[in-house]
Parts: structure tokens; C-alpha cells; sequence
């Protein structure tokens, strides 16, 4: 094996220049990073758990310095300075900073629940008049939220089948402005060609002015990071319920968005204008979102995987007659019917900690 592929899935464990130590996937979900400028814990097995709402500025200086960075994320070993617990607080930002690592992200940006994650990766996108293209197979909370609420705004919404492209497209009108898609879908697990929804993007912006892009959104509750990274593909934000598999033990609740840097001012400040702010003790030890419950993927999933007819190293059959494939529904939405054509993985499609399939692959 070569040394890229053997690095592929590297993590760093700790911050600081010079330092090189990396683990894989599956060791960093699990204790994430040993230190981080975010707090000085380096003599905590695990990091404390902040109960502060308000801090100390001690000067206008300092105050003024966080109300500068907020919403304008640091680099990793800058020393952040803290104002409100609702802007910002290190519990929090040590768990966003994992999870953007995990996803491949450049920014998270974590709420009390999925629900209140998806309500603000849509409401910093759209505006009245503007519509959006969703896959018809979705949860049901999401599906009130377009139709119920956001119609209330003049925000219309046009659901078809992601499976078949040409749908989509002809769904896609001048004032569309998100393609909208969970993958594996809610409840069916069907599964929605990401690199083909991206090229199509990619092809409908070509011919708009920057302040009328297209967006793909695409939420990967079911997946998560460990399975699947819809950022590699080029969608343009990663949607979690931290409640589902990352969480796993169904105590807490949580959601995140995760994205480019373009999104971070918008994002965050919409979570300090609507509120849905992730308690820090929501993610912080003993409760399973924090450091000790990233350990949930890698544990939970490939046994459930495992106790399937078919391993799913990648899950796009070579055939295009089964390329759109439905999961029927076991445990962790893992395929229990017979085996379909063996599968293909240059075909790109949900990868493991274990996979081969990479993209460009």
C-alpha cells in the first residue's frame, strides 16, 4: 500500500507546529484531539466541562477582540477569547472542531437539535421568492419545515426523485436556489448519486451571477462521517443530527452544519440571532455527543454492517439496472435483502473506514 493511501484517513491528534502525530478515522472519532489552543486541558484525561454563560474581559480591549473573532473562526492555535456562552464557549468549539476534521470540513457549526441545524443552513441560503429542489423520501419533520413554515415566507419547495437526474433538472427553475437530499434517505435508505447532483450544480451556475448559485445541501444523519463524506464529492454543506449515529444512546440531542469558510460569518451569527445553541452539556463527557460518545460510529456501525448477507465497502452496484438502489430497512438501515450485483468500487459511493473507495478513485 502506498504511503497516500496509507494516510488517507490521518487525523492529527494534537496542535502545534512540528507536531506530526496522526491516527486513523476511527481512533480520532473516539478521543478526538489530546490538546487544542481551544482550552488548556493537556492535564485532563478528558476534557472539563465549561458551566460559565458570561465571562471575565478584564479590558474593552479584550472585549473587543472576541466580539472580532466571533463569527470569524481563528486559526486552531489562536488563543480564542470567550464573551457569551450563546457566541461561543471551548466545551462547544473543542466538539465543532472534531467534527469538521471528521467530515473534511473547514468550519461546524453545532445547534441543540438536527431540526434546528437544517433551519439554519436553509434560512442563511434563502430569501421570499426563492425556491428549493428537495428528494420526495425525507424525514417528516424536515418535509413540515419546507412545507408548513417556510411557504409562510414565500420560500416554495418542488419535490421529486434524486435518483433520477433528469427529474431534478427539469425541477430547477431561475429563482431555485438549494437542491435538498438526505443520503441514505429517511426511511427507505435510498441512495442519491452525489457526484452527479454536484456536476449538475456545477452546470446550472455556469450560467448565474454569484449571488444566485444553486447550493447542494445534503444531510448524512444516517451515513455519518464515518460511512460518508458528501463534502469530498463537492456538496457545498454537510447536515448531521448528532442525536442519530454520532450520538447513539439516544440521551442527548444535537445537530451541526458543516461547510466552507464562505458560510461561517452567516452561520454562526444565525445561531447567535435564532438561538437552537448546543448546550456544553450536550457535548461534553459523560454525554454520548461529547468526546466520549464520538466513539459511537465506529463501534456501533460495522458490527451492525457485519450481521448483514453483504458488506457494504461501497454500495453503488456495478449494474445501471440496480444503481439506484433501497435498502429495505434492519438494523442501521443496513441492506437486508439478498445481494444484489456485486458492487462496484470505482463507482464512488458511501465508503468505510475500512474502504478502498476514495474519491477520484
Amino acid at each position: 500500500m502506498d504511503e497516500d493511501t496509507k494516510n488517507q484517513d490521518a487525523y492529527p491528534t494534537m496542535s502545534g507546529a512540528g507536531d506530526s502525530r496522526k491516527v486513523g478515522m476511527s481512533t480520532f472519532l473516539i478521543h478526538g484531539k489530546a490538546q487544542t489552543a481551544r482550552w488548556d486541558f493537556s492535564h485532563h484525561t478528558v476534557p472539563p466541562l465549561s458551566s460559565s454563560v458570561t465571562y471575565r474581559l478584564d479590558s474593552a480591549e479584550r472585549g473587543g477582540r472576541g466580539v472580532l473573532q466571533f463569527g470569524r473562526r481563528r486559526d486552531e492555535d489562536e488563543a480564542p477569547v470567550y464573551i457569551y456562552d450563546r457566541l461561543d464557549e471551548p466545551t462547544r468549539s473543542i466538539l465543532e472542531d472534531d467534527l469538521a476534521k471528521a467530515e473534511g470540513g473547514d468550519v461546524c457549526c453545532t445547534f441543540s437539535t438536527g431540526m434546528a441545524a437544517i433551519s439554519a443552513a436553509l434560512g442563511i441560503l434563502l430569501k421570499p421568492g426563492d425556491h428549493i429542489v428537495a428528494y420526495g423520501t425525507m424525514y417528516g419533520c424536515t418535509y413540515s419545515l419546507l412545507t408548513r413554515w417556510l411557504s409562510r415566507l414565500q420560500i416554495s419547495t418542488t419535490f421529486c426523485d434524486f435518483t433520477d437526474l433528469a427529474r431534478v433538472r427539469a425541477a430547477i427553475r431561475p429563482e431555485t436556489r438549494v437542491l435538498y437530499a438526505e443520503t441514505p434517505a429517511n426511511p427507505t435508505m435510498e441512495i442519491v448519486d452525489l457526484g452527479a447532483l454536484c456536476a449538475l450544480r456545477d452546470e446550472v451556475n455556469a450560467s448565474r451571477p454569484d449571488d444566485r448559485t444553486l447550493h447542494v445541501l445534503i444531510d448524512n444523519t444516517f451515513a455519518s462521517p464515518y460511512c460518508q463524506r458528501p463534502l469530498e464529492w463537492g456538496v457545498d454543506m454537510v447536515i448531521e443530527s448528532l442525536t442519530k449515529n454520532i450520538c447513539g444512546f439516544g440521551t442527548d440531542m444535537g445537530g451541526a452544519v458543516i461547510c466552507g469558510k464562505r458560510y461561517e460569518e452567516d452561520l454562526f451569527m444565525y445561531r447567535k440571532d435564532f438561538g437552537g445553541v448546543l448546550s456544553p452539556k450536550s457535548d461534553c463527557p459523560p454525554s454520548p455527543c461529547g468526546p466520549s460518545g464520538r466513539s459511537t460510529p465506529p463501534r456501533k456501525l460495522p458490527s451492525s454492517w457485519n450481521s448483514t448477507r453483504r458488506s457494504p465497502e461501497c454500495t453503488t452496484p456495478a449494474s445501471p439496472a440496480t444503481r439506484n438502489s433501497t435498502w429495505p430497512r434492519s438494523k442501521c438501515g443496513a441492506p437486508s435483502a439478498p445481494s444484489p450485483p456485486e458492487p462496484c468500487c470505482t463507482s464512488r459511493r458511501v465508503r468505510t473506514a475500512r474502504s478502498p473507495c476514495t474519491p477520484g478513485a
